[in-house]
């Protein structure tokens, strides 16, 4: 019997993957696979922009969210 057997590399995350795990984390929705996958191939550098580019962008939309909602006429 042949056991099969797994890739001595795994392809690393792609920075799309890295951000797809980011945003699924800002949210709290990460897949326990996703994470599994993040901790064993990922490049934290990878995670850390893409976190902190995600966290820029949403505090950014907000804000512009808050600031077209106080200018509307009442």
């Amino acid at each position: 019997m042949v056991m099969p057997t797994k890739p001595e590399n795994p392809p690393e995350v792609s920075w799309w993957q890295a951000m797809a795990s980011a945003a699924a984390g800002l949210f709290g929705v990460q897949s326990s696979k996703n994470r599994e996958r993040d901790f064993t191939r990922g490049d934290p550098v990878r995670f850390i922009v893409m976190g902190a580019a995600l966290t820029c962008a949403l505090v950014t939309l907000m804000l512009l969210a808050v600031r077209w909602l106080l200018l509307q006429p009442q």
